[in-house]
């Protein structure tokens, strides 16, 4: 509330400068509002009670999870995971698009990651829902041997 009295102040002052300070009221408090929310990220780390169909498309493909970092409002889970072949070798290709497409599907068509630490991959899922096109993007990890 403080905020809009400030500002119908600021615009009698500024309005000259041509600064649209309803718009900047509008973005203020925007940004205020989703600072008061939730936490950015929520990370579940008690996989034997975490409950989502993910859990079982990853159990009967023999990958062991460790983790599952929920970040955007809950809708992009990183799933911290050991993978049973190397996602980077040609010979495992059409066994890890396979992987990927169904964990899409139990995932709701949500775009989410597979990270292994094992193998030093990020492995970056996205669903265009528009071109109902998948999209994957391996991002080494960078670690660092100076800490």
């Amino acid at each position: 509330m403080m905020l809009i009295s400030n500002s119908n102040l600021l615009h009698k002052r500024f309005k000259w400068w041509g600064i649209n300070i309803v718009a900047l009221t509008i973005c203020l408090a925007l940004v205020a509002s989703t600072q008061s929310k939730a936490p950015a990220e929520e990370i579940i780390t008690d996989i034997v009670a975490w409950k989502h169909p993910v859990k079982e498309v990853l159990k009967t493909n023999k990958i062991k999870i460790t983790k599952v970092k929920l970040l955007h409002n809950k809708k992009y889970p990183v799933f911290y995971v050991e993978l049973p072949y190397d996602p980077q070798s040609s010979e495992t290709t059409s066994y890890f698009y396979q992987l990927y497409a169904e964990i899409l599907e139990a995932n709701s068509w949500w775009s989410y990651a597979l990270h292994s630490e094992r193998d030093q991959v990020q492995i970056e899922i996205n669903w265009d829902r528009t071109k109902k096109e998948m999209t994957v993007n391996i991002v080494p990890l960078h670690t660092s041997n100076s800490e």
